[in-house]
């Protein structure tokens, strides 16, 4: 299912991709015609990719089991050829959600931003649902007395995974930016809070702080955040606090509350998003040449 649905995913982006380890290379995806979908032809290649599975293309590759420190498959989607990568976008889903399921967000992302490179990895915590579903720290038993304890034991992974990206990339962590939904987006809040220099920007769909940060905190990093105004997991007043707190640490902040949207990502939701991430990036330009 994995692969199926990254070739209609690429196909939609006129994208050729090549699997490696089992090693296949599609000379031809799949095109939907009046008689049904063709069939590809492919051709085996052996090939040891090392790292586990890998499934690649120019720009596109997907590994599996990357690293000691991730249990599951980690995406990464390049800018065109004719582009050197200018950002790093990371990623990280919802609890009980897959790195796949991110990739639809991704592609809207990089409509507005083509030069960003995309990176899609897997939550830290696998045993939480099974298969492939996952967890970036555990849930069972959570609570606020123990919440901001279990994401602080997995940021040492958090800040490993984007140093590495960082550096595979060529790009700086004023030029990385953390966007994250739900879970996710709390990883992405936690990681700024405590990695000062970690990352430029955070996009935080539906999320909130572990712990708010504390008088005199350093924030580095532009936090943009996205809410629905019926949320009924990650209630509303989360985001309306942790701006309030920010603002009142000069960290450069934004809150958009999306009409009629519950706990959930939609068109509008990340449209604001990137927007709001863009005219940050406007905003820090203009602030230099002056």
């Amino acid at each position: 299912p994995d692969l199926l649905t990254l070739k209609h995913c690429l196909r939609a982006r006129k994208m050729p991709i090549q699997k490696c380890g089992l090693s296949w290379k599609a000379r031809d995806l799949p095109s939907q015609t009046h008689d049904g979908p063709s069939r590809p032809r492919w051709e085996g290649r052996g090939k040891n990719c090392g790292g586990g599975l890998q499934i690649a293309r120019n720009g596109v590759t997907i590994v599996t089991n990357p690293s000691h420190d991730m249990s599951g498959k980690l995406y990464r989607f390049a800018p065109p050829p004719e582009r050197r990568a200018k950002h790093l976008f990371v990623f990280l889903h919802g609890c009980g959600a897959t790195a796949q399921s991110m990739i639809p967000i991704a592609f809207k992302f990089q409509a507005r931003f083509p030069s960003a490179a995309l990176v899609l990895p897997s939550g830290f915590d696998p045993d939480a649902h099974g298969g492939e579903a996952q967890d970036w720290f555990p849930t069972r038993g959570l609570n606020e007395d123990n919440r901001a304890e279990r994401v602080a034991k997995i940021l040492p992974d958090v800040e490993d995974l984007v140093r590495r990206e960082q550096t595979n990339v060529g790009v700086p962590a004023s030029r990385t930016v953390l966007i994250g939904f739900s879970q996710g987006g709390t990883v992405a809040l936690e990681a700024v809070k405590a990695l000062p220099g970690l990352a430029g920007a955070v996009v935080a769909f539906s999320s909130r702080f572990a712990q708010l940060p504390r008088r005199g905190a350093r924030i580095d990093a532009r936090i943009h955040l996205v809410h629905g105004e019926y949320d009924s997991v990650v209630y509303r007043i989360y985001a309306e606090r942790a701006a309030r707190v920010l603002s009142g640490l000069h960290v450069p902040v934004t809150l958009d509350i999306i009409e009629d949207l519950g706990h959930a990502l939609s068109h509008r939701a990340i449209s604001m998003g990137s927007l709001r991430l863009l005219q940050g990036i406007y905003e820090g330009r203009r602030a230099t040449l002056h």
